[in-house]
């Protein structure tokens, strides 16, 4: 057990960033000493007061390299917008591990990139060794590959997986929903973002693979199913005003015979129910269907809890790039973190 409290920096104070300050605050042996937003707007205020917390003493400074030399922080926590692929969020905090912080990234493509983007992996894993740090993606939803294999633990053989992803997205506001699965577009704005994701796949498609195609090959690979095929299929629904209200990518990967060993369906949705819930259904002896509700604010909450639950796990690791299921299970600390590191 450590003796010193804990150092967190929280990098971008939206919505996951706020839940977590809220959270940390209410936990022993760990200190929030810095928070990072480039949003004028909240630049230096209070960072309790702007996350409707009492005052902390902390104000919010868009200044990287000030904030890290001045408070010398274990790890940071990146939830900055924007992170729709593993690159973006390695350029906002590529400043965080030269000044040998580890680092959590709010980023579920960043979780198994030695399966999706190799390339990128060795960039951060050499650097990160370099500087003597952790460097680890996280979301909410590779929870869902955990459930995968423990419910396979169960079976006596296995012919195929399908799992099904099925998240409302009241929880988040316009702009985001926008951006991320495209929710609220029109059709022209879909079809012309669908046209420049399918240019830059066609452009990158021998350096990575998406996280969902990651997810797909590295279950089966566990499982001891070889992959041969992934294909992707994704297409939106409008609603009487003509703008997106639920997309569906499905993706699913065959064996090298042509056998379809496991299909992924993921839909978000302005469910007018607001159900979030996730199934996984196994042809396998015995069957097994499991079907899990979650609550509409699972995304951010989750993505806030899974990210302060791993602290003291990536802080332990050895330096270098982190595959996230190389972590223990990120439950929830109660009490002091400091006995949770080494």
């Amino acid at each position: 057990m450590c003796t010193e409290n804990i150092k967190v920096v929280i990098a971008g104070l939206g919505g996951v960033g706020k839940r977590i300050l809220k959270e940390l605050s209410t936990r022993g042996g760990i200190d929030v000493v810095g928070v990072i937003d480039k949003y004028e707007g909240i630049v230096g205020k209070d960072a309790g007061e702007v996350a409707g917390l009492a005052p902390m003493g902390v104000l919010i400074s868009a200044d990287e390299d000030e904030v890290y030399e001045a408070t010398k922080p274990d790890i940071v926590l990146n939830c900055a917008k924007g992170c729709n692929n593993a690159y973006e969020p390695f350029q906002q905090i590529k400043t965080a591990i030269e000044h040998n912080v580890n680092v959590i990234v709010a980023n579920s493509d960043t979780s198994q990139m030695w399966e999706s983007n190799p390339e990128l992996a060795k960039e951060i894993d050499d650097m990160c060794k370099k500087f003597g740090v952790t460097y680890c993606g996280i979301g909410s939803t590779q929870a869902l590959e955990r459930i995968v294999l423990a419910m396979a633990e169960g079976a006596q053989s296995m012919e195929s997986v399908h799992l099904t992803h099925h998240a409302d997205v009241h929880a988040f506001d316009a702009e985001s929903n926008k951006r991320g699965p495209g929710i609220g577009l029109t059709k022209e704005e879909w079809d012309a973002r669908t046209a420049m994701e399918q240019s830059n796949a066609k452009e990158q498609k021998d350096k990575y693979e998406f996280w969902e195609q990651a997810s797909i090959r590295y279950l089966c690979e566990r499982i001891g199913w070889k992959i041969d095929k992934i294909t992707s299929e994704k297409y939106p629904e409008y609603d009487d005003n003509g703008l997106v209200y639920k997309t569906t990518q499905k993706y699913c990967g065959y064996d090298p015979e042509g056998k379809l060993r496991m299909q992924a369906d993921w839909t978000y949705i302005l469910d007018p129910e607001e159900r979030y819930y996730q199934k996984v259904e196994l042809d396998s002896v015995p069957k097994i269907n499991c079907t899990i509700e979650l609550s509409p604010d699972r995304g951010i909450a989750s993505t806030a809890g899974t990210m302060k639950n791993a602290i003291p796990y990536v802080i332990n690791a050895e330096s270098g790039y982190l595959v996230t299921q190389d972590l223990p299970i990120c439950h929830d600390i109660e009490g002091d973190y400091r006995k949770f590191v080494k």
